[in-house]
């Protein structure tokens, strides 16, 4: 056959036949103290549904690790290892979104004594201590773990931007904190092992004059007090 002959067609798919277009995110799982790899499972999460989607694998040698996340979707991405506590985060990825590449390093915190951290995907309705039902994956990861240990005594601390007065702050993440808690004692864990206490807009990690500062501000911590 003559190669000279060949023509060219152009079709165009219909719309379910199109591929997704998709949100790559990799990175590095790393122990926090030592920077040590760590061989975790990642697991990917519709953050609406708690539909599990995915359970992926950090490269123990490495701790490497890579998803793809297709289009149109809000995802918890969190990743966990025996002795970690966990870390999860959240990606909202548009129907529209064009493909992109996100570097997310992860650095596990080891369960001890003293260990704080931020519960990333854990939302209120604004002004309210009311919990969004987003926050569930969040928090349902943070009672399992409980239950893996069943010695932690835990403090739940809520924390706000400086928007507003101090005494409204205080109050607001008393009651949030508070709302943790009690989502935590209804799904089995006893009372005496979850503390919660609001510390208003007293302890900043970032700078209250940006609109991301004031995000990372509005924050629920969870801390080891005993194990």
């Amino acid at each position: 056959m003559d190669g000279s002959n060949f023509e060219i067609f152009q079709i165009e798919l219909p719309d379910e036949l199109k591929p997704k277009p998709t949100v790559v995110v990799q990175g590095v799982v790393s122990n926090s103290k030592t920077q040590a790899p760590i061989g975790a499972v990642v697991l990917i999460e519709d953050i609406n549904s708690g539909e599990l989607i995915s359970v992926n694998k950090s490269n123990s040698s490495s701790g490497e690790y890579l998803v793809v996340l297709p289009a149109g979707r809000n995802y918890s991405v969190s990743a966990s290892s025996k002795g970690f506590f966990f870390y999860s985060q959240s990606f909202e990825i548009p129907a529209d979104t064009s493909y992109q590449e996100i570097i997310n390093d992860i650095a596990l915190e080891p369960i001890e004594k003293g260990t704080k951290v931020v519960l990333n995907n854990i939302f209120f309705e604004s002004g309210r201590a009311e919990l969004k039902p987003i926050s569930y994956v969040e928090l349902n990861k943070a009672v399992d773990l409980l239950k893996d240990n069943n010695t932690m005594v835990i403090e739940i601390g809520g924390h706000t931007d400086d928007v507003g007065s101090d005494a409204l702050n205080l109050s607001l993440s008393q009651k949030r904190a508070d709302a943790v808690r009690q989502y935590m004692i209804l799904a089995g864990i006893e009372e005496n092992r979850v503390r919660s206490k609001g510390y208003g807009e007293t302890q900043p990690i970032a700078d209250n004059s940006t609109a991301e500062g004031k995000a990372k501000n509005r924050r629920t911590e969870f801390e080891i007090v005993e194990f």
